[in-house]
């Protein structure tokens, strides 16, 4: 009979989407007609984090940086900042490149428990005056990762590893402490080069992230020459002179 129990669950079956099937006991058969959740299409998620504050500024006065992992292709984007209040500029920077590059909109930056979003560590969603502003005039949400799970967070490993770019090319160069800032400025070019091992995105079939946003593989002349060394770059429209000089410091 049309009423049968059995019968009205082999009908939900019949509608729910592939890959699922709906019993009897479903609470709300609504759920047969339910679309499933869309993945965000590349450059609508972002992870970010800070680094820690330098000792000694760089020859910018910058004293710490900030960094975007893009949540599915890992691609990573670094800002200088001389301040921690200077994020909500350069995070104003980096939606506007998203949106450039992209086409896109950023609609979620995925955050740690920093006291600049959230007042109380209990507290999920961002709670201080400047991110409920920041949020509601782009249109996007900050997802804080739980206290004390900073691994849930994608650009906290990113960031060890633009430590690691770091450490070697001031090393390799031989450069002054204050040089970091230039060396970290350069770390991404050679981050997003790399290629992503399949244990860490198979969707990604060993393709660096550059590749995988773009759609096109990188080029790898910036290894050509010595890399993180120091050199003097020759100032725009300076002429030769013994009265002033023609470069300034630089890393290549």
């Amino acid at each position: 009979p049309a009423s049968c129990l059995g019968c009205q669950g082999r009908q939900r079956n019949r509608a729910a989407p592939s890959g699922r099937k709906l019993t009897s006991t479903t609470p709300d058969a609504r759920a047969a007609s339910a679309e499933e959740p869309t993945q965000p299409e590349p450059g609508q998620r972002w992870a970010c984090d800070f680094s820690r504050t330098f000792s000694a500024p760089d020859i910018w006065d910058n004293n710490c940086f900030v960094v975007f992992v893009e949540w599915r292709t890992l691609y990573l984007a670094l800002y200088l900042l001389q301040q921690h209040d200077d994020f909500w500029e350069k995070t104003e920077d980096h939606i506007a490149w998203v949106r450039s590059r992209l086409g896109v909109a950023v609609t979620e930056i995925y955050t740690d428990s920093d006291p600049m979003w959230r007042n109380s560590r209990g507290a999920y969603q961002p709670d201080t005056q400047k991110a409920k502003t920041f949020s509601q005039k782009h249109w996007l949400s900050f997802t804080c990762s739980p206290p004390y799970a900073h691994q849930f967070n994608l650009a906290e490993c990113r960031v060890s590893s633009v430590y690691g770019v770091v450490n070697c090319g001031m090393q390799y160069g031989h450069s002054a402490i204050k040089m970091w800032g230039p060396a970290a400025a350069g770390a991404p070019s050679i981050i997003n080069i790399r290629p992503v091992p399949g244990s860490t995105r198979p969707e990604l079939k060993g393709k660096s992230p550059q590749e995988a946003l773009f759609g096109r593989k990188p080029t790898v002349t910036i290894l050509a020459g010595a890399f993180m060394a120091n050199c003097w770059a020759k100032v725009p429209g300076s002429k030769p002179s013994q009265l002033r000089a023609n470069g300034t410091a630089s890393v290549y």
